[in-house]
């Protein structure tokens, strides 16, 4: 399914390995199958403030109305966009009637498959999370000047990794509708760095947080944490639902190995069924009125 719907990533690595990759494109497979509409895929090129070449990954109705749409960006986890699933979330996102964007946090044409290359590609985004913002804020320019977007009604979506850059855009103030994370990192930029970008939050943002209950990563302190931290700046709308039992990755259907439920990880279908519906909902919500 790669070749097809992505050619321009023809022979370019995009599973962690050929089990995994099996087991996406059969799933992407019956999605294009369920399709009612045909969808429209470009890689827009941008820049973020530095200069660095990045990658958009745009997916929207290849019959769209004349009217502009919502847009959600998606941001990836610690392997980058160039990703079966997070490819296959594009579609998903378009199918629901968005321009969706996958974001580039890690610069053009870069996908890290190797532990120690992820954490190489998020260490200088981690240790100063003012970076990793307005890398954010990038795509988020990029994406509202797209033909058809509508630029007053735009979400971020987070899986992983991603879930921090969905939550910053909302402690940086970028005046998102809805900021919504899977399985998402929730701990806040540590006090020795610079805090001055994230002194106004998007106190009118819907977030929303789907978390799993057996997530290793994200211990039950970080979610109360999070959750005082965000009614301390004023963000009225945040909702946190735990799926009881799901581990980090849930919403990963080829994440079934002993050696991925030993890390902390492991597919639960439920949950991610009930994640996307809990997403869909709060879009629709989200996007009812422009900002």
């Amino acid at each position: 399914m790669i070749d097809k719907c992505w050619p321009q990533l023809t022979g370019l690595r995009t599973s962690a390995s050929a089990e995994a990759a099996a087991i996406l494109n059969n799933r992407w497979s019956q999605f294009e199958l369920e399709r009612l509409f045909d969808l429209q895929r470009q890689i827009v090129p941008y820049i973020d403030h530095t200069g660095l070449p990045l990658q958009g990954f745009v997916v929207r109705p290849a019959a769209q109305a004349a009217e502009s749409l919502p847009c959600v960006l998606v941001a990836h986890t610690a392997v980058g966009i160039q990703d079966d699933l997070l490819l296959q979330i594009l579609d998903g996102v378009a199918g629901l009637g968005y321009v969706a964007f996958g974001l580039d946090m890690f610069g053009a044409g870069q996908a890290v498959w190797d532990r120690e290359q992820s954490l190489a590609a998020r260490a200088p985004l981690t240790s100063d999370r003012s970076l990793l913002a307005r890398r954010a804020e990038a795509a988020l320019h990029c994406a509202t000047q797209l033909r058809g977007v509508d630029a007053r009604r735009v979400a971020v979506v987070g899986y992983c990794f991603g879930g921090i850059v969905a939550l910053d855009t909302v402690r940086a103030g970028c005046g998102i509708a809805a900021a919504i994370t899977f399985h998402g990192i929730l701990a806040p930029p540590p006090p020795d760095q610079d805090l001055s970008w994230c002194k106004h939050y998007s106190t009118g943002c819907r977030v929303l947080v789907l978390h799993g209950g057996a997530d290793p990563f994200v211990p039950p302190d970080q979610v109360r944490a999070f959750e005082a931290e965000m009614a301390a700046a004023g963000v009225q709308q945040c909702s946190v639902i735990v799926y009881d039992g799901a581990r980090h990755a849930f919403t990963r259907p080829e994440k079934v190995l002993d050696s991925d439920r030993s890390a902390g990880l492991f597919y639960d279908a439920a949950a991610a069924e009930a994640g996307w519906a809990a997403m869909r909902g709060c879009l629709e919500q989200a996007f009812e009125q422009p900002r």
